[in-house]
């Protein structure tokens, strides 16, 4: 069901196929890739444009499928000039949150259990891949930075809980203090 809810979603915002391939890694890495559950969703990511295709079909403008596959395939690079200051503030607190998150997983990892650091570098990886889709397709920016700030918050979630430093516990008041400073900021401005 989730491949054919991404498939439903993929007609609306055809960026999401890029993720595909993670999800199946995700899926072999957690041990439940089999050749029915593979299949499985490719039937189900089909499936929607099964439908679609029919339908184009029988009004006889199949050259719409032309839209699906140039927004699929559309790079541009981002403009700093399109971008509102906020969204740069809000980037760049994901960024750190993302990579002091990430350094503090790979440092102390050996503390994890092995299914939560296979959780946690699949949301890392799927973030920095969100990070690339961001800058090489700037226009849907604001769905390619979704996947980026779930796993920042939970890596920074995971690296504030369990270090008990004074540093940590400096730099978990500083973040909430930044992220209040960016909310205001963004209301001020609206």
């Amino acid at each position: 069901t989730l491949f054919l809810l991404i498939g439903l979603n993929s007609l609306f915002c055809p960026v999401v196929l890029w993720y595909i391939p993670f999800f199946y890694l995700a899926l072999y890495f957690f041990k439940g890739m089999t050749p029915r559950t593979f299949f499985a969703g490719v039937m189900g990511l089909t499936l929607p444009y099964w439908f679609l295709f029919v339908y184009f079909f029988c009004i006889d403008e199949t050259s719409l499928f032309q839209h699906f596959k140039d927004s699929f395939l559309k790079v541009g690079y981002i403009n700093v000039s399109e971008y509102p200051i906020t969204m740069w503030f809000i980037f760049g607190y994901t960024l750190l949150l993302l990579v002091s998150g990430s350094v503090y997983m790979e440092l102390n990892r050996y503390q994890d259990k092995i299914r939560t650091r296979l959780f946690l570098h699949t949301f890392l990886w799927i973030s920095f891949y969100s990070l690339l889709l961001t800058v090489f397709q700037a226009e849907n920016y604001q769905i390619t930075i979704i996947p980026v700030l779930f796993g920042a918050s939970l890596l920074g979630g995971h690296m504030f809980a369990l270090s008990s430093t004074r540093f940590s516990n400096f730099s978990f008041i500083a973040a909430i203090l930044l992220l209040l400073l960016i909310i205001v900021y963004s209301i001020w401005k609206q």
